[in-house]
């Protein structure tokens, strides 16, 4: 791990932060115990929606700046379902959750996979560049599962030209 180190600073300049951080702060409400506000305003109840991905069916991102088609389309559900894919080298996995409690989760023992996704996050899908250290060019399923209480919605990517292919 890498930290970045900085001179400890002068008079003037530990001033102006704190003369920042009291002006910063003036505004601010107090939030009263036992109840749901805090200093910003009123807890929000996590989204019960599903949003769409945010990226298009053909990108190119990516750490390593390759170009993306999706395999698996949107599949969604509130019970287990599965999916069959080629594995490929390089996968981008999405996931939402729509609900209040729990998590969606993403398993492929094949490929090692294990991704959980809390609920209430569908508002914006998580995604992950996921690269299988196992199973590459074999057949293999992917299950989704979350709470009966839940729809999850989850996605999977692969390289363009990939010979990875999926089917529900």
């Amino acid at each position: 791990m890498t930290v970045r180190v900085h001179a400890k600073p002068g008079p003037s300049i530990a001033i102006g932060l704190g003369l920042a951080a009291v002006l910063l702060t003036a505004g601010c409400g107090v939030a009263t115990p036992g109840t749901p506000d805090y200093a910003g305003g009123p807890v929000s109840e996590p989204p019960t929606h599903l949003s769409a991905f945010p990226m298009p069916e053909k990108y190119v991102g990516g750490a390593t700046n390759i170009e993306y088609t999706t395999i698996a389309t949107t599949i969604t559900g509130r019970t287990p379902r599965q999916v069959h894919i080629i594995v490929a080298s390089h996968l981008v996995l999405w996931l939402g959750c729509a609900g209040k409690t729990g998590s969606a989760v993403m398993t492929s023992p094949p490929m090692g996979l294990r991704w959980t996704v809390p609920c209430g996050t569908s508002g914006d899908p998580e995604g992950i560049e996921f690269t299988p250290k196992k199973a590459i060019g074999k057949t293999v399923k992917i299950l989704v599962t979350a709470p009966a209480t839940a729809k999850w919605e989850a996605r999977v990517d692969a390289p363009r030209g990939s010979k990875s292919v999926a089917s529900k």
